[in-house]
């Protein structure tokens, strides 16, 4: 005869231990490629950012009559743009620090001829083209700055 009143389903230890050990694995095989895969997207949005800033540095130049110049600090691993007002205020610079957060990277090497920095002249024009390279994890970006129209692009 059942008893009477509620009775109850619950999960045994075994199906608990079951349910663990199966969610253990598929963590383990999931981590190293979600990690590859965020170290990816910091490679790739660091390369976008710099696209960007130069093409920034080139515009500016063109619209001011001035030369813009962009440096890079790989010792710091960052680069500023001279002249700009940075987004503290009107007393700090245009300082891009590529190992804090969103970007997470690494400047490995920028060059352009004989310097680290590239500057536009007062039409755009870049004193040489260059490439800068950056990384995060296994992942690295070269970004190449045209010599002759100045257009920044990566691969």
């Amino acid at each position: 005869m059942p008893p009477t009143g509620r009775s109850f389903r619950a999960f045994s230890l075994i199906e608990l231990v079951t349910a663990l050990a199966i969610a253990s694995i598929v963590m383990a095989i999931a981590a190293p490629r979600f990690a590859n895969s965020l170290s990816r997207n910091h490679a790739q949005n660091t390369a976008q950012r710099l696209v960007a800033d130069l093409a920034l540095a080139q515009r500016l130049a063109r619209t001011s009559s001035l030369g813009q110049t962009v440096a890079f600090n790989v010792a710091a691993n960052s680069y500023s743009l001279s002249g700009v007002t940075g987004l503290a205020g009107p007393s700090s610079g245009y300082t891009v620090l590529l190992g804090n957060d969103p970007y997470e990277s690494t400047l490995v090497s920028a060059t352009f001829g004989s310097a680290s920095s590239i500057t536009y002249d007062r039409f755009g024009q870049p004193s040489s083209g260059g490439t800068v390279v950056v990384q995060c994890g296994a992942w690295q970006k070269t970004i190449t700055v045209d010599p002759n129209s100045g257009l920044a692009s990566f691969q």
